[in-house]
């Protein structure tokens, strides 16, 4: 998911990378690698322990926040189900919460995570009890089902199927951080984003995209379009929809 960001660019954004294994960090496309729990983990992963993974985030909490702390939006990325993913990610989320919550600057933190499939019925396991931590720890928690990538993958091979749900991701990123740091016709600053996300608990994310002549001039329609996407994306878990104003 980092390394489809990275190709594809994005503006007013640090990418850090964060993993317990040495040599799938060192294939990940970043502006910051961090290779966590060095001395616990040898750099040869957790073995699917999500124990392990939280410990190793621990052991380099201070590096991975320091590349992180002046920003003012803080999206969290990770698979679940597996150790260093479901870990590190919810043993961060709970040490940024406990670290900024004397803050005078105010930080949103948005989860961005995906689901295993059900037939992985252990890592299925670790993944609900990760995302239950990630709930409690994060302003907002957006969650994709790989279980419902068949129903709009096809016949696609497996890794191109999986590109999808980091197509979605990235441009869920992506359009978010440039919205905000880049001049548009569609103004919209950190203010009106915390306003809408803080606290928001589970969300869903839709992709909306304009062409032609006046593309830019049509917000309402655009959201009509998003709020469609939302609803009727087979990728994306049915919660109840809930409008929020921003």
């Amino acid at each position: 998911m980092i390394t489809w960001i990275k190709e594809k660019g994005i503006v007013g954004a640090k990418l850090v990378a964060v993993n317990t294994d040495a040599n799938h960090l060192r294939i990940t496309k970043a502006d910051r690698r961090i290779l966590i729990g060095a001395n616990l983990t040898k750099g040869l992963g957790c073995g699917g322990y999500p124990e392990l993974g939280a410990r190793a985030l621990l052991e380099s909490a201070d590096k991975v926040i320091q590349e992180i702390a002046d920003a003012n939006i803080i999206f969290l990325v990770a698979g679940l189900g597996g150790g260093t993913g479901t870990g590190a990610i919810t043993a961060l989320s709970e040490e940024l919460r406990r670290r900024f919550a004397e803050s005078p600057v105010p930080r949103l933190v948005i989860g961005v995570v995906t689901l295993p499939f059900e037939v992985e019925t252990a890592r299925m396991e670790i993944a609900k009890k990760g995302l239950d931590r990630l709930k409690k720890s994060c302003d907002t928690v957006v969650v994709i089902d790989n279980n419902r990538l068949v129903k709009i993958a096809g016949n696609l091979p497996f890794k191109e199927a999986l590109g999808v749900a980091n197509t979605t991701i990235g441009k869920f990123i992506k359009g978010i951080t440039e919205t905000i740091t880049t001049a548009s016709l569609i103004n919209l600053d950190y203010a009106d984003l915390r306003a809408i996300m803080q606290g928001a608990g589970l969300a869903s994310i839709g992709v909306g995209e304009g062409t032609g002549e006046g593309r830019g001039l049509q917000p309402l329609s655009m959201v009509g379009r998003v709020l469609q996407t939302v609803r009727f994306l087979p990728l994306l878990r049915r919660w109840r929809m809930v409008l929020r104003r921003g």
